[in-house]
Order: structure tokens, then C-alpha cells, then sequence
């Protein structure tokens, strides 16, 4: 393992909308190189959810934000959910759950 591990393999805890917007930027670069690639879900786990590339272009969130990733090598998940209308913020980070939850 390297000494500066990526950081979109890192758990990331959200607490001010600077956070969100870094993690968004480094999720979709990440995105745009192939290492991660987003998971459709069904609208009942995540309804209306934007692209991680619409959430970045844009700069505007839904009141939550609840998308899943997969890194392209090794299947593993990782999620990004964030309550953005209260501010009570969120995470990123690796995830065992299903894709209905």
C-alpha cells in the first residue's frame, strides 16, 4: 500500500459545504479517469439524484445527496451521502450495503 493512498479511498466526514464540494470535485475526477464509475440505483433507495458530474458542474445540491460508487479494479463500493437543506452534512467512504439501501 502506498504512503499517500488516493484520496477518494479515504473515509472523508462532511461537516461544512467546502468538504462536500472537495470531495465532489475529487469523486469526479476520479469519475472522469475510470477509477470509479457510478452506480445506478433504484429511484426508491435514491430518488432524483443528480450525476456526480451534474453536482459539480452545477454547484447546486438536492436537499440530500446519496450516490454510489464502484472502483473500476476491484468492485468495491463506496457512497457519498450528504443532508445539504439542514446542514447536518455526511460522509464518503468504502460501503457493504446494498444497493436498496
Amino acid at each position: 500500500m502506498s504512503a499517500n493512498p488516493t484520496p477518494w479511498r479515504l473515509q472523508w466526514n462532511i461537516t461544512q459545504p467546502g468538504q462536500l464540494e472537495d470531495v465532489i470535485a475529487i469523486v469526479s475526477k476520479a469519475v472522469e479517469r475510470g477509477e470509479l464509475r457510478e452506480v445506478t440505483r433504484p429511484v426508491v433507495a435514491a430518488p432524483q439524484q443528480p450525476s456526480i458530474a451534474e453536482l459539480e458542474r452545477s454547484g447546486q445540491w438536492p436537499d440530500v445527496i446519496d450516490l454510489l460508487f464502484e472502483e473500476a479494479s476491484t468492485g468495491r463500493r463506496f457512497r457519498l451521502v450528504c443532508e445539504t437543506y439542514h446542514g447536518s452534512g455526511g460522509s464518503w467512504g468504502p460501503w457493504e450495503g446494498d444497493e436498496d439501501s
